[in-house]
């Protein structure tokens, strides 16, 4: 990566403009994006465990009970990118990312007495947080790029949300696999999934909290890149 960027700089005709960094609110953005992808990359794999290996359910409902994500986020998604239209990007951003916050800390508090209700809430916020999130973000890191550059900045957006999708699912599960095995007291000889439904619970609260903490960082960046924006 170093020897990259340090050719990067030097060579005439570069595949990353790297001075396309040099606006605070793209490079936020970005981060951003990424943050985000890690906490629902990471949600999409531990939530099928969850509903089918601790709660039992067949794997025809845990497909539907996880289509609430995706189907909140589709509808919302239009809708909040035209709210940013009238009322600017990075509010909408931010109200997004408080959403989803309050949705990881519901899903901190599912165990084995969780109803669907209980569920369903949980999971359409977060639906409802990413989806108002996204469009705006976007917008928002398009239009900090310059304009000769566009097809470079989305080439990053693509980038930042394979790689946030990428880290979640590796870093996310294994900091849930880990928690497993300090509550089983031993690695399991089966893997994480093999141990007691109640150890598997109590890891899965600790790691929902983790993703708490992870998109409230976010929402505090995106805070400081809305004040940035007023300012300037």
């Amino acid at each position: 990566l170093l020897v990259f960027l340090f050719i990067e700089k030097r060579v005439p005709e570069p595949m990353i403009d790297l001075s396309i960094f040099r606006s605070s609110q793209f490079g936020l953005g970005l981060l951003l994006g990424l943050l985000a992808f890690v906490a629902i990359a990471g949600t999409t794999l531990l939530l099928p465990f969850y509903l089918n290996n601790m709660l039992g359910y067949p794997p025809r409902q845990v497909g539907f009970m996880m289509a609430l994500i995706p189907v909140f986020l589709g509808i919302v998604a239009p809708l909040s990118g035209t709210l940013s239209d009238l009322l600017g990007t990075r509010p909408i951003a931010t109200a997004g990312l408080a959403i989803a916050a309050v949705s990881y800390f519901l899903m901190s508090r599912f165990d084995l007495d969780t109803g669907l209700f209980s569920y369903a809430i949980g999971v359409s916020l977060l639906g409802l947080g990413m989806g108002i999130f996204q469009s705006p973000n976007n917008s928002a890191i398009m239009g900090a790029a310059p304009s000769a550059r566009l097809g470079i900045a989305s080439g990053l957006l693509n980038i930042s949300r394979t790689l946030g999708q990428i880290i979640g699912i590796a870093v996310l599960g294994a900091f849930w696999a880990s928690r497993v095995s300090y509550h089983a007291g031993s690695i399991p000889p089966g893997g994480a999934t093999t141990a007691p439904v109640s150890t598997q619970i109590s890891a899965l609260q600790e790691t929902f909290l983790l993703m708490v903490l992870l998109i409230g960082f976010a929402f505090l960046l995106s805070i400081w890149a809305l004040l940035q924006s007023r300012q300037q």
